[in-house]
């Protein structure tokens, strides 16, 4: 986010990024932080008298160079923030902020064959997690410290797995067995 001066009474002028630059506040260039402490709720509309930029304070010797670059801003319009997201063009919308927090990555093989329109989300959550190895198994419970326990829901076995979980359990197996007769596959 940053400012777009019109104003600048509703703009701090070291704490808000209302430079041309964009990516700086006046107050990453102060290496005497003491010294600012008349200055913190300073706005940007006290360094202006008609029309112009002026320095008002010797407190503002380190960066009035960097002030002195920037236009004046237009005291008729009042200030308002701009999203610097560069696809939104100044308006926020959560699509663009899901952009940028979002980590991309290349589409799932499979992901036409687990999220359809007719499919349950929850079924393909499961699913998912299962082919990633992270369904919460009794074996990944003791691998991240959160249980101690090794045997099996299902067959109190000695240890549960997705490997196990999925086709080597006697019930899994079973249901295996079921499906290949249910679809003709021979065994």
């Amino acid at each position: 986010m940053v400012k777009v001066l019109g104003n600048g009474q509703n703009s701090f002028l070291l704490y808000d990024r209302w430079l041309v630059d964009e990516t700086d506040t006046l107050m990453s260039h102060y290496t005497d932080i003491e010294l600012l402490t008349n200055a913190l709720s300073w706005r940007v509309s006290e360094i202006i008298k008609e029309g112009q930029l002026f320095l008002n304070d010797q407190i503002l010797i380190p960066v009035w160079e960097i002030i002195w670059q920037q236009p004046v801003p237009n005291s008729v319009i009042n200030d308002k923030w701009k999203w610097n997201y560069f696809k939104s063009a100044g308006s926020f919308s959560f699509n663009s902020a899901w952009e940028i927090v979002r980590h991309r990555q290349h589409p799932y093989q499979f992901a036409n064959m687990i999220w359809f329109p007719s499919s349950n989300p929850k079924m393909a959550v499961c699913l998912l997690r299962a082919l990633h190895g992270k369904l919460l198994t009794r074996d990944f419970l003791k691998s991240i410290g959160v249980s101690d326990i090794d045997a099996r829901a299902l067959c109190n076995s000695s240890q549960e797995s997705n490997q196990h979980l999925f086709f080597e359990c006697q019930f899994s197996t079973y249901l295996w067995s079921l499906c290949r007769l249910k679809f003709g596959i021979p065994c």
